[in-house]
């Protein structure tokens, strides 16, 4: 027997307030639910659902794209337009493009004293790494062994407060404060 002719069940995902949060079909629904609980991000939003099985996949294909057309659930992507990438900032540069210009992003670096943020591929472009001008690294590299320092030993820590650095801060999109991303530093030697 082939896919297509098992019973396949559409099913919707709820949130707070009845939001619908995604359509789907699957022909084994326990297996599909326990995937998007260890894959989806969403997965937590989830209050409650609803299923309905239907004769043949084909038949609940059509079903599920009529739902995501007419009721626009807030997490498929499936049937919506890609969106465009994020915009690139002045310092930041794709990955391709570094490698075709790197000679160029050295100079900027160098000379200017330009650092360039260097993003990943994906529509959201996260930073994957910088190319920064010697001075700022070694300036990096001396805070970062002085936060190492501090997270070894707490008496270190007026130290650091005295050069106007709070170890306790969080860095934005950070779950960990910089003390305790700084005990996992291993500094470079000399």
């Amino acid at each position: 027997m082939y896919l297509d002719d098992l019973p396949t069940a559409l099913y919707r995902l709820y949130g707070a307030d009845d939001t619908l949060l995604y359509v789907g079909i699957t022909a084994d629904v326990d297996q599909r639910f326990t995937a998007h609980r260890y894959t989806a991000p969403w997965w937590n939003e989830v209050t409650r659902w609803t299923v309905e099985w239907h004769n043949t996949r084909k038949i609940a294909l059509s079903a599920e794209s009529a739902a995501i057309n007419d009721e626009a659930p807030i997490h498929n992507v499936a049937g919506k337009p890609a969106p465009e990438p994020r915009l690139l900032g002045r310092d930041e540069a794709p990955m391709s493009q570094m490698r075709k210009n790197l000679s160029e992003y050295i100079g900027r670096a160098r000379y200017a004293g330009s650092p360039t943020l260097i993003v990943g591929r994906g529509r959201d472009r996260k930073p994957i790494s910088a190319l920064v001008p010697m001075d700022l690294y070694e300036w990096t590299r001396i805070i970062a062994g002085l936060l190492h320092e501090a997270a070894q030993d707490p008496a270190k820590l007026d130290a650091l407060k005295s050069m106007g650095i709070d170890p306790t801060v969080k860095l934005p999109d950070q779950e960990r404060t910089l003390l305790e991303q700084a005990a996992d530093y291993r500094p470079l030697p000399g």
